[in-house]
């Protein structure tokens, strides 16, 4: 540095070429250590030793496999002068197998990734793929996940991790060939991508965070149908000794799908900055997430989709993108049992929202995911001048949208809209959040369809100014006494001058019951002197359930029509003591104490109770009067006596005489949300020649049962019109006959007075005598009446199932999934029918639910159903096909409250109209309690008694 003429400056070490080469192999081997902290190669691709089958290891038989195809592999150049491993493969679909697996077992290079929160894999497609779009098979379109006639289909890649944590195999554990590896084995994660929608011959990577399990929101998705399943249900990538890598085709082709594709290298990742793992997904497409839009609150109706997929989120937005069809579609994040493949959690996609598809969001089991969305997308919307007919109008257009069959809402993008009319869509029963977005300027009319059953309340945002009409019902209602489309709806938010229905899950539960906690003090103020109708213990020979809970406690009070209170002991010597009283607490009773969760007691009153006390439908005047004077017209309020502790209360008044033309206006339903709601009915009679005395009654249809079980009544005394005489002459000799009449009256009772007050007081007596054993006679034949007519006809439908559609189930299913295979029966004389014409028996499965949300959680009564229905048909000498089983879950609707109250109050004439009775009750295990069900169990529950009574009632012993 010192030149000619200058001084010589300092020293660097930059100043000598060995010096600075040195620092620079200290960076270089600094970046590299940095480089391999952050990233671990697991596997590398690097030999063609895989192991290659086409569905040999699927549980279908092997008569029914028949795989068709070939593979081969070779080591090619990859990237950054590295190596890859390339799959030339073509096979086809055949009946009932469309997969081709390339796997490898003995893996030991996971173990260096327990610190890595990533995997990464690269690869590409050299050459397109070819033979994936020929014609649907006619015998396989729209058959389950299959598509349909019509549909696009592309090849998808199936990316696998086989966990052996908890192997019990020792050897197997680490074998290349999961054929062999049984239960105890591995556990399988996999993810879905599709790495053919690019053939650009250019590498690329799929990133993916290391979080699984069954849930479908995770990026590696636990597959219980790839082998047995008993680990831990989280993937440990530490412990994971296999990959596996497959090939899906179209099952509708008859002709090989042929392509090819390299993979580099599947590589564990720490990124610098921490990311949460379960959110890393690199298939995720935000385009495709930002057109569809999330419905809060609400669930679909999965009997109504026309697909459903057990497959990875990503893949469910992906697949509703890409289908024409999909409107609509929901995700469950619901899994019965990681170890029973009795129902995976999925996506269902939805061309339309029926009638009854809307539902509320479930909130059981506790961490259950259910989310409904709608398509957002213009193309599949259509824009609202193509599919509608627009006009122009000052200021804009007006768009005519009545009657063009619409199932969704079209897209405005670019239109400045006035006027909008949806009416007369009958398909079109949902708007989804946004629905409207870009209209809160310019709108100034809305016209709603009278089909909606939910109306979003995001998507009359900013719509406060504009002129909506819309018909009552449906999720929201514009005037103040509106009927919602479910009872249970209390009234919630008011958006654009609508009130919506506030659906949320209620304090109380199905029975209505007021409870409240006290300590012993209060506990023996109120209910230390009532009579004890039934102490029951965990011990107590029946009804022992009754001791584990509150809830419980209180149901079993709700079915004794004697139980008027109830106490549940929660002291900790006395815990699990379920006391039933005969009686309510005097309305003076001192009020408990209300203490926390280590109080006493728990007590409360029933429906039944509380409607004796108050909380029920009533009704004033008791008494009408309807005469000529008034014009035979007069009117009555109907009002609740006390709150609802859950939604409304729908009333229609009803008269017991039809002969008479008695009007009420309105008619009703009358609609009460509280106590301080009054209506008045007016209630008129046409026609009247002769006095009649009817009786009005209501109709009550509530969310609080209470308000349904004590009748409101009104009398209507209808007079008969005074008779009219032609001539003045008549009306004197009327009166001169009436005034003798009347004289001769008088004298006697002149005469009999003196004998009249000896008799007066017993005459008294005796007529209240008389007037009460009569009442007492005419109540007992209407019960009796009312008894053997609920007897002789169904309440309900009898819904069945085809002996043979039953064997042919592979789990237990709801009244909504099978509704395809039910028949229904509308009346006994029907049955009676079938089972003369056509030979068919009838047989009434009684069984005990081994879990809380579902009957039979792990497959043990559905074994023990079909032997029963077998055995039956060899007993009867018929086939399967003339059986007609009827079992619970199945026959009776799930989801539609009403309906179900009314099948449940006809199991008796169901259990007593079969041909048989059969109990299911062999020795297992409840899933939720871990303990013993059988045919002791099985006696102790309150239902399974009452059937078997229904039975011994009309069939004998």
């Amino acid at each position: 540095r010192g030149g000619a003429g200058r001084t010589p400056g300092p020293r660097h070490a930059l100043d000598h070429p060995p010096t600075m080469i040195r620092a620079l192999v200290v960076a270089l081997a600094a970046a590299r250590a940095a480089a391999a902290a952050s990233e671990h190669v697991a596997y590398g691709f690097d030999t063609p030793d895989m192991f290659v089958e086409f569905g040999q290891t699927l549980p279908i038989p092997p008569e029914l496999q028949r795989p068709t195809g070939s593979a081969t592999q070779t080591v090619v150049p990859g990237p950054d002068g590295g190596t890859a491993l390339r799959f030339d493969w073509e096979f086809k679909w055949t009946d009932f197998v469309g997969l081709l697996y390339f796997q490898t077992g003995n893996i030991t290079g996971f173990r260096g990734c327990t610190d890595k929160s990533q995997l990464r894999l690269r690869y590409r497609v050299p050459t397109p793929v070819t033979g994936s779009m020929l014609p649907p098979r006619e015998d396989q379109s729209g058959f389950g996940d299959r598509p349909g006639e019509g549909d696009p289909w592309q090849p998808m890649m199936v990316f696998g991790l086989y966990d052996a944590k908890d192997c019990q195999l020792g050897d197997l554990c680490f074998t290349q060939d999961w054929a062999a590896v049984g239960p105890g084995g591995l556990e399988v994660y996999t993810a879905n991508f599709d790495a053919f929608a690019d053939d650009s011959s250019e590498w690329r990577e799929l990133r993916l965070g290391i979080c699984g399990g069954y849930q479908i929101k995770n990026p590696w998705l636990l597959a219980p149908e790839l082998g047995a399943q008993h680990g831990n249900l989280v993937l440990d990538v530490g412990e994971v000794t296999g990959v596996t890598i497959g090939v899906t085709t179209d099952p509708r082709q008859k002709a090989f799908a042929r392509g090819a594709v390299e993979f580099a290298d599947l590589t564990c990742i720490e990124p610098d900055e921490p990311v949460d793992p379960c959110a890393v997904d690199s298939r995720k497409d935000p385009a495709v997430r930002a057109a569809h839009e999330f419905m809060p609150d609400i669930a679909l109706d999965k009997a109504r989709a026309y697909d459903r997929r057990s497959a990875a989120e990503q893949v469910c937005w992906e697949m509703c993108a890409a289908d024409p069809r999909c409107l609509y579609w929901m995700l469950d994040t619901l899994f019965v049992s990681a170890h029973v493949n009795s129902e995976l959690n999925g996506c269902w996609f939805y061309d339309a929202i029926g009638e009854g598809t809307v539902g509320a969001k479930p909130t059981t089991p506790p961490g259950r995911i259910v989310e409904s969305y709608w398509s957002r997308d213009p193309t599949k919307r259509g824009a609202i001048c193509d599919v509608c007919a627009c006009s122009e109008v000052a200021g804009g257009r007006a768009a005519d949208c009545a009657g063009r069959d619409l199932a969704t809402v079209p897209a405005f993008d670019d239109v400045t809209l006035i006027s909008l009319d949806l009416s007369d869509n009958p398909r079109l029963t949902l708007i989804g959040p946004e629905a409207f977005r870009g209209l809160e300027v310019s709108l100034e009319r809305l016209v709603l369809p009278g089909s909606l059953e939910h109306l979003s309340p995001e998507a009359l945002s900013g719509l406060d100014d504009v002129d909506i009409e819309a018909e009552a019902g449906g999720n929201a209602i514009r005037e103040k006494d509106g009927k919602f489309f479910d009872v249970c709806c209390s009234k919630g938010e008011t958006v654009a001058g609508l009130t919506y229905c506030d659906l949320r899950p209620s304090t109380p539960t199905t029975t209505d019951f007021t409870s409240a906690r006290m300590d012993q003090a209060s506990y023996e103020a109120r209910f230390g002197d009532l009579p004890v109708l039934d102490l029951l213990t965990r011990e107590s020979p029946v009804f022992a359930e009754a001791a584990e809970s509150v809830d419980k406690c209180v149901v079993y009070c709700h079915r004794d029509p004697e139980c008027f209170a109830f106490a549940y002991s929660t002291f900790t010597t006395f815990q699990g003591r379920c006391f039933m009283y005969g009686a309510a607490p005097a309305p003076d009773a001192p009020a408990p104490s209300v203490f926390d969760t280590t109080t006493d007691y728990v007590g409360g009153l029933p429906p039944r109770a509380r409607a004796a006390a108050g909380d029920r439908v009533m009704a004033e005047p008791d008494e009408v009067v309807l005469e000529e004077a008034n014009g035979y017209a007069g009117s009555f309020d109907v009002f609740l006596g006390g709150e609802p502790l859950r939604g409304a209360v729908w009333v229609t008044p009803t008269v017991d005489d039809a002969s008479l033309d008695v009007t009420f206006d309105p008619p009703g339903p009358l609609v009460f949300y509280n106590a301080s709601e009054r209506q008045r009915v007016a209630v008129s009679v046409q026609g009247v020649t002769t006095g009649a005395t009817p009786t009005v009654s209501f109709d009550v249809i509530a969310c609080d049962v209470a308000f349904g079980l004590v009748p409101a009544i009104v009398r209507l005394i209808v007079r008969a019109p005074p008779r009219k005489s032609s001539s003045s002459n008549n009306k004197a000799k009327r009166l001169r006959k009436q005034l003798v009449i009347a004289a001769i009256v008088v004298a006697c009772v002149l005469g009999v007075v003196g004998m009249a007050w000896l008799f007066f007081a017993g005459r008294k007596f005796a007529r209240r005598k008389a007037k009460l054993e009569a009442d007492r006679a005419v109540q007992v034949v209407q019960q009796v009446a009312t008894a053997s007519d609920r007897v002789k006809e169904f309440q309900a439908h009898l819904h069945v199932v085809r002996g043979d559609a039953f064997l042919a189930l592979p789990a237990l299913k709801s009244h909504e999934e099978l509704r395809d295979c039910i028949e229904t029966y509308d009346t006994l004389q029907s049955v009676h029918h079938a089972a003369m014409s056509k030979n068919i028996l009838f047989v009434f499965i009684s069984h005990q639910w081994l879990g809380w949300h579902e009957p039979d959680p792990d497959g043990v009564h559905i074994a023990s159903i079909k032997q029963a229905v077998r055995s039956v048909a060899a007993d009867a000498d018929v086939e399967a096909s003339a059986i007609r089983v009827w079992v619970d879950v199945a026959s009776i609707p799930q989801m539609n409250r009403s309906e179900q109250r009314l099948a449940i109050n006809s199991l008796p004439t169901f259990a007593s109209t079969c041909d048989y009775f059969v109990v299911v009750a062999p020795d297992c295990t409840h899933a939720d309690t871990g303990k013993p069900c059988d045919a002791r169990t099985y006696r102790s529950r309150a239902w399974c008694r009452a059937e078997i009574m229904s039975c011994w009632a009309r069939n004998g012993t």
